[in-house]
């Protein structure tokens, strides 16, 4: 189980809160067993933990000298989409699922009415 202690540099509000929303995108984060996978969780799980505490650079948006200030952007979320993909992907790669893997034929009638979005 990944905890807030796992998430080093972090204040452990800050960790708890950023774990909370990460299981909501990867439910698999609490039973993913010790090893690279594991690892890598907990590394994005850090780097995202210290941009939350730090409004890390990828928040400026500008900044002056003169008068010193600091302008942020308007961040929906501070998990990018390469964080959200990567924890998925954690996910799937653990999964014991057995159920359908992958995208089904796009030629038939559903299809027309419903297409599925690609990569799905």
């Amino acid at each position: 189980m990944i905890d807030a202690e796992d998430i080093k540099g972090a204040d452990s509000n800050d960790a708890l809160r950023v774990l909370g929303y990460a299981r909501t995108i990867a439910p698999c984060l609490d039973s993913l067993p010790p090893g690279r996978d594991r690892d890598t969780a907990i590394a994005i799980l850090t780097a995202i933990a210290r941009e939350v505490t730090g409004r890390g650079s990828r928040f400026i948006k500008t900044q002056r000298v003169g008068s010193a200030g600091v302008e942020y952007v308007s961040v929906e979320s501070v998990f990018s989409p390469d964080d959200r993909a990567t924890l998925r992907a954690l996910c799937s790669a653990d999964s014991s699922d057995t159920g359908p893997v992958g995208s089904f034929p796009r030629g038939d009638i559903v299809s027309r009415v419903w297409p599925e979005e690609p990569g799905t």
